[in-house]
């Protein structure tokens, strides 16, 4: 019987569909589209070439990991925690480009981990991790207040958690004494020895005695160690041990090396009459045992006459032949007085085998106190191949700072020397003990050195700094803050340690919350800072979602690291805001013009002006007062500088009232020295001429500018920057005003409930509404936000979605269409029709891929996503989807997108920058000129049947049919009977002579299967032999001609079940 011959046309109006089986695609959907741009309906064409335009990468700075553009400028942010900003058509490795700044290529969280609230306060956190990283504990000091007695009351705490989703497993509590001893104020210590149970070593007080004491908590129900009671023993028994002054005591921790179980414990042994350092081993540790001792050693001090009256610090360093325990001590020294650092070294393996390095290093006669902080590794430079090891010190002097004392020689084979001099200034005070890791695809190495306040009291609120420290030979440079103006000094005594499970650090620090008030016993009361104890969780490495930014105020702000900075077109970017000024001292002397015997009241601000003459503004210091007398009236304030962050100038401001008044007017403004950490500045002008100066901006009621909170997502949206904060707070600037600075405000934030269960994790504005993404939900607020004085409406979040929600950092893109984003599924968009899983059709090419930047080619009308390999696009006009592939890039990665004026940019972590060209013609090829890739345009069809699915025909030829634009050779290849397996391979080749761009292309090819069920076309062009491939064709149409017949395919009797 004759077939039903027809034709069948495949147009070619639509991109990829990856959502449906290539069985059911309609006419026109692709499995396959790569390289294909959608101009006119009905037309695919190649996608245009991009011109290498630049590489930038060294070995001080590193190879860039993340990149954006702004205003034509593109900015790198580098493995070696440095951003380079330049002109992308000019940086050439060398030249043309600037380091604006430093930074910290890591992203912070914290949490609570307190199960109950703060009462007084929390102090003294130590931090553990269990053996395989699966669980932590914290323990510290749980202070409450004894209003009979107008005294402050210590406990204990231990609480362990689950390391990845940070919820409690178990906690318990215990006095840090005997009754009526609970005014002790002692310390805590813990060290993981199995998978969830860690050992707590601890002081107590016994009645009059001190005693060092060790239990085991874990997460069993019974026993439950509660300080007071479940103790395993005594490390340091009362009688001739650890039986010293409260000032005298200090111990330190430190887990095996090898053995899980066994821990390493020194601390200051009193014989009754010689002071020394004792070394013991607490051996098999473990719930339900009795402390076990081994391998006893002590060391005599340098003066063992004297008590140590400062702390001491062990460590383990494990890169050498044999594993050593290290101990720090300081102790003073002859009759000079001075202070030196000391050394025991240990042998792990051989505790007999040791040395005793006595007054290594003069800490001078200055070093009244002696903080040891940690110990971690560097190298003399980033390129250096030697890694080296160092004792970290912290000396608390007049110059508030931190040194550290290298060890001589790598980290590897026989143990360095401590060296006999200590050097490499670290400004500020202690935080959480150093660490490093590596950075990016070139293993950048990073010292971490966290600091806090450098101010000369510990009362003030500070943050917790990490400065990047490279060798000893230079000093640090701030570039990354956690816990801003909320860290309280006072309540962290010692350094928590810093652990690493993998690439992510875990420490611990007090939080400061709000201020309470209680009773001073003198009819009067104190106002404390409560606080509460967080974990700081350090995810190493630039993120795999890459830098986020947004524009205002003619400056550009992003996300490098933990913190959001602000380049303005400077020399240098700076941390958006400044922090909070501190009046050390104030004094009057003689002479001078300021009323006699009058009150006078003091604030000081910081101020800095932008390249857009913005100016901004701290938060201004607290008041400080003082009296003058008929011949002494002449004021010197004494300021704490700001020693890290702000690479710029910046002015001092000085604030004053008139005699017994209560208005402040700027007095002067003094530009300090780079090379000063304090300012004293000196007033003696009469109250008629400082009254004609400036109001303190918020005696007008405007709210105080504060520093902006550690945060990994920026956003502007209506004349306001928002950002998501480390501790998953969604904060917001005041509006933005022509002439000042973005600034920022402790009471505005967006009210979000239920966020330890549904974090935050993305923003995007969309005309009047800010979407707020989080892990499981999107909420919107519209609407006006207070005013700078605080007045007016506050946000109200309202629900969008509770079934979807963003990926943690996923970047957003507000089109005419809506807003894209993405999610766990894959590509979403948000506008009038709600939440549109947009790309579904993508799905199996996305796969995992995370979209690290999204922006619009206007000309033609697409939106870029990009991710590590590839870049896919999405035509508003059609909304279709294609996948541009670079095979240029092997096996570099692409960290950014960039658009100016009409141009676009590929940004790659070689260093590379992709400039697009201005048309197809133009250059269709990646590359430079002596080194072209070609671009090959390749589209693969679904299952086309003749006869619905599975229903017999026969398939006689195909026909195509294009647009010439240039010689080209087209490839066409077919599958048959939904076997993917290609059959037959068809090269046409198109000839420039006699063509012109526009002409039509047609061929035809005759199928060698003509009996079929189905078949598949993948066309390709391919390089015409002789020359490259140009502009090559525009692809328009697939014809076949067809017969078909009624019934069911036929096949052969092994394929066919039951009779026929």
């Amino acid at each position: 019987m004759a077939l039903n011959k027809k034709l069948v046309t495949v147009p070619f109006t639509k991109g990829i569909q990856t959502k449906k089986s290539d069985v059911y695609l309609e006419p026109g959907e692709l499995e396959v589209l790569e390289n294909g741009v959608f101009e006119k309906f009905g037309q695919i064409r190649k996608r245009k070439g991009n011109s290498f335009i630049a590489t930038h990468g060294a070995a001080d700075r590193g190879y860039p990991q993340a990149a954006f553009m702004h205003k034509g400028a593109a900015y790198h942010l580098t493995s070696g925690g440095t951003v380079v900003r330049g002109n992308p058509d000019e940086m050439d490795g060398s030249t043309h480009y600037d380091t604006i700044g430093q930074f910290f290529p890591a992203v912070t969280e914290s949490f609570s981990v307190s199960p109950v609230a703060s009462v007084h306060h929390q102090a003294n956190p130590h931090f553990a991790l269990s053996t395989d990283g699966s669980t932590m504990c914290v323990v510290y000091l749980d202070v409450d207040f004894d209003y009979s007695a107008n005294v402050e009351n210590y406990s204990y705490r231990w609480v362990i958690l689950d390391t990845e989703t940070q919820s409690v497993l178990a906690t318990a509590k215990g006095r840090t004494g005997s009754a009526a001893a609970y005014t002790y104020k002692g310390r805590a210590k813990v060290v993981g020895i199995g998978v969830a149970s860690f050992a707590i070593y601890y002081e107590y007080k016994n009645s009059s005695a001190y005693e060092l004491r060790r239990g085991v908590a874990t997460t069993a129900d019974s026993p439950v160690f509660e300080f007071t009671t479940g103790a395993s023993g005594v490390i340091g028994a009362s009688s001739n041990d650890y039986n010293q002054t409260v000032a005298q005591q200090s111990f330190d921790i430190v887990r095996h090396g090898t053995d899980s179980n066994d821990v390493h414990v020194a601390y200051y042994h009193y014989d009754g009459s010689d002071h020394k350092v004792r070394y013991v081993k607490d051996n098999e540790v473990a719930a339900g045992t009795t402390v076990d001792l081994d391998d006893t050693l002590d060391f005599a001090t340098n003066l063992s006459s004297t008590a140590p009256s400062t702390p001491l610090a062990i460590g383990l360093l494990t890169n050498f032949s044999s594993n050593f325990v290290i101990i720090g001590y300081r102790s003073e020294y002859g009759s000079s007085s001075n202070s030196y650092l000391n050394q025991i070294r240990i042998n792990e393996g051989d505790p007999t085998s040791y040395n005793h390095y006595s007054a290594l290093v003069d800490l001078g006669a200055t070093a009244s106190k002696y903080v040891p902080v940690g110990f971690s590794g560097y190298r003399d430079s980033p390129s250096s191949s030697t890694e080296r090891a160092v004792f970290l010190a912290y000396q608390e002097d007049s110059d508030l700072e931190q040194k550290m004392a290298p060890m001589t020689g790598g980290m590897s084979g026989s143990f360095p020397a401590l060296g006999s001099s200590s050097n490499g200034t670290l400004m500020g005070r202690h935080s959480i003990r150093p660490f490093r890791f590596n950075v990016g695809s070139d293993n950048k190495p990073f010292t971490v050195f966290p600091f806090g306040s450098n101010h000369t009291s510990t009362s003030n609120l500070t943050s917790a700094y990490f400065a990047n420290k490279i060798s000893t030979t230079t000093n640090e440079v701030m570039c990354g803050a956690s816990f801003v103006n909320e860290f309280y000094q006072s309540y962290a005594e010692f350094a928590s340690p810093s652990l690493t499970t993998g690439t992510t650090t875990y420490s611990a620090l007090p939080r400061a919350t709000n201020f309470n008030s209680f009773p001073d016993g003198s009819g009067g009361a104190d106002s404390v800072p409560n606080s509460e104890i967080s974990v700081l969780k350090i995810s190493q490495g630039i993120p795999a979602w890459g830098v986020r930014r947004a524009s205002l105020g003619k400056s550009v702000f992003f996300t490098a690291g933990n913190m959001v900075f602000r380049d303005s077109g400077s020399k240098y970017m700076d941390p958006l805001g400044m922090p909070r000024p501190v009046i050390s001292s104030i004094a009057v002397s003689s002479g001078g013009n300021l009323d006699g015997s009058a009150t006078y009241k003091y604030k000081v601000v910081f101020e800095k002006e932008d390249n857009q003459g913005n100016l901004y503004r701290s938060e201004p210091s607290d008041a400080a007062s003082i009296d003058t007398t008929s011949s002494n009236k002449t004021a010197t304030v004494t300021i704490d500088l700001i020693q890290f962050g702000q690479a710029g100038d910046y002015v001092v401001a000085l604030y004053r009232t008139e005699g017994g008044g209560g208005i402040y007017h700027k007095v002067k403004t003094v530009q300090p020295s780079a090379t000063s950490s304090v300012l004293a500045i000196s007033d003696d002008l009469a109250d008629s001429v400082v009254l004609a100066g400036a109001f303190l901006y918020t005696d007008s009621g405007e709210l105080a500018n504060t520093q902006a909170p550690a945060a990994f997502y920026v956003e502007e949206h209506q004349n306001r920057l928002f950002l998501i904060t480390e501790d998953n707070r969604v904060v917001f600037s005041k509006e933005y005003e022509l002439g000042f600075g973005v600034s920022f405000s402790d009471s505005f934030y967006v009210p979000l409930d239920g966020l330890d269960d549904d974090k935050p994790t993305a923003l995007g504005s969309a005309g009047n509404t800010l979407y707020i993404f989080r892990e499981k939900s999107i909420w919107a607020i519209n609407g006006e936000a207070p005013s700078k004085t605080g007045a007016g409406t506050y946000y109200a979040p309202q629900l969008v979605s509770n079934t979807i929600g963003a990926l943690k950092g996923s970047p957003t893109y507000f089109t005419e269409q809506g807003l894209f984003f993405q999610d766990s599924r894959g590509i979403q968009l948000i506008g009038p029709n709600g939440v549109q899983y947009i790309g579904s059709a993508i799905e199996d090419q996305l796969g995992s891929s995370r979209v690290i930047d999204i922006d619009q080619s206007l000309k033609e009308g697409i939106v870029r996503f990009a991710t590590e390999t590839n870049v896919f696009t999405y035509s508003l006009d059609f909304q279709q989807w294609s996948k541009y592939v670079y095979a240029r890039i092997s096996s570099n990665k692409i960290i950014g997108l960039g658009e100016n004026d009409g141009t676009n940019y590929i940004m790659l972590n070689n260093g590379e920058i992709w400039k697009e060209a201005d048309s197809q013609s133009g250059n269709p090829r990646d590359g430079l000129s002596s080194d072209l890739t070609p671009i090959v345009l390749k589209l693969r069809t679904g299952w086309i049947s003749f006869n619905d699915i599975q229903g017999f025909g026969r398939a006689y030829r195909f026909a195509f049919l294009g647009e010439y634009q240039s010689a080209v050779r087209i490839t066409v290849k077919v599958s048959y009977d939904y076997d993917d397996t290609v059959v037959d391979t068809y090269n046409f080749d198109v000839a420039s002579s006699g063509r012109s761009a526009g002409d039509p292309v047609q061929f035809r090819g005759h199928l060698s299967k003509q009996k079929c069920e189905a078949v598949k076309f993948e066309i390709l062009e391919a390089t015409l032999e002789g020359s490259t491939i140009l502009a090559g064709i525009i692809i328009e149409n697939l014809a076949l001609e067809i017969g078909t017949k009624r019934g069911i395919f036929r096949t052969t009797t092994t394929n066919t079940i039951g009779a026929s």
